[in-house]
């Protein structure tokens, strides 16, 4: 609908009074740039195959070569809105690029993003230019001629431009949640997976209640936080194979699990049955948090929330990071631990406080090798404005 809209605006101005009024076209085109941008990182989100990147891009060429007549305009001074509509179409060409899921795709996605970024440096815009800077890192990965993308430095960016959005506006703003979404993701990555469904919930009902639940951006926060509130394990059958359940809840006193499963990629639940298990037959994996319980020594341990962010082979324990920030680290063995299906509430918990923190801490990367179960490995997520 979208699409049909901007393209009947787009013959409005083309063919009418206002043909010659470059702002006119600019106006028409910017609502079609801004459809395939949306589409594009709706797309990258869930995963699914974008069908219009060829569309996508003649739409952002379309706004840079208008937006370059106007340059060469004896007297023309470009407006700061009108440069920062060409830093999207850079974007939405990046985008558009990367998605083509090549590595060639992924080089010429990193020369839009860089020109994205150098124009965001010039005009001085300090959010498009950490947006750009990320997308850059990605497609300098993707297409192999760069490292792979360090997670940390993602969420400090991410926690850094959050913080940003809240100095200039408020959390209610649609970059607030824009960010936020990429902020949640970044702390997934980094396994602070107790953050990442506080601040997600935080954002879901600041946006319900400001923005309403049918607004694309509350859409986009529901289906993250409903991804992030997934808990899975694994258990080991025959001859040592692995299978996938998705744990649901406890039952019978806690002695037993609902999971459903097993999961087979491309996941289709429908086609997965219910099971009930005794505890001592699932495992646990790094990016699930959880409670601890039960423990005979250090007692003052039992309750505490945390995640589980590795796996210490020697030991044959998870490492917790708990929320109770007075607490160090401790490895706790799974005897001793329990599911969080649903966060509990915190006193004085604030989104920023769950967020800054968040970006000074670092986990140990690829200290998780060890994990007997599954890690929360979400790499769907593209890093877009």
């Amino acid at each position: 609908v979208a699409m049909d809209l901007s393209s009947a605006f787009i013959a409005y101005v083309d063919e009418g009074e206002h043909k010659k009024n470059g702002m006119a076209r600019l106006a028409a085109r910017r609502l079609r740039l801004v459809a395939f941008g949306t589409y594009l990182m709706s797309t990258s989100r869930s995963g699914t195959p974008s069908k219009y990147l060829d569309d996508a891009k003649k739409a952002a060429l379309a706004v840079i070569a208008i937006i370059d007549e106007m340059r060469a305009g004896e007297g023309t001074r470009l407006s700061q809105s009108v440069q920062i509509l060409e830093t999207d179409a850079y974007s939405v060409l990046g985008m558009a690029h990367l998605q083509q899921g090549t590595g060639d795709g992924a080089a010429e996605a990193v020369t839009y993003f860089t020109k994205c970024r150098d124009t965001c440096e010039r005009i001085g815009h300090r959010l498009g230019t950490t947006v750009a800077e990320s997308n850059m890192a990605l497609s300098l990965a993707k297409s192999g001629r760069g490292s792979v993308v360090n997670t940390s430095d993602n969420l400090s960016k991410y926690d850094t431009m959050y913080q940003h959005c809240l100095a200039i506006s408020s959390e209610s703003s649609p970059n607030s949640i824009s960010v936020g979404i990429r902020l949640a993701d970044a702390l997934m990555k980094e396994q602070h997976v107790c953050k990442a469904n506080r601040f997600m919930r935080r954002v879901l009902e600041v946006s319900r209640r400001v923005h309403g639940a049918e607004h694309d951006l509350t859409r986009r926060v529901a289906a993250d936080y409903a991804r992030y509130t997934k808990r899975y394990v694994v258990t080991v059958g025959d001859q040592g194979r692995q299978y996938h359940f998705e744990a649901l809840r406890y039952t019978e006193g806690g002695t037993k699990c609902v999971v459903r499963g097993p999961i087979i990629q491309p996941r289709n639940e429908d086609s997965e049955q219910i099971y009930i298990m005794p505890v001592g037959q699932i495992l646990l994996g790094v990016g699930i948090p959880v409670v601890v319980a039960g423990l005979r020594y250090s007692t003052d341990l039992n309750g505490k929330v945390g995640d589980l962010r590795s796996w210490v082979e020697e030991a044959g324990c998870f490492m917790v990071h708990f929320e109770d920030e007075r607490l160090e680290p401790r490895p706790v063995r799974q005897e001793y631990l329990q599911i969080v299906f649903e966060m509990p509430e915190l006193e004085d918990a604030t989104d920023a406080a769950v967020c800054s923190k968040g970006s000074r801490e670092r986990s140990s990367s690829g200290s998780d090798r060890g994990s007997p179960g599954p890690t929360h490995d979400d790499t769907s997520g593209m890093l877009t404005s």
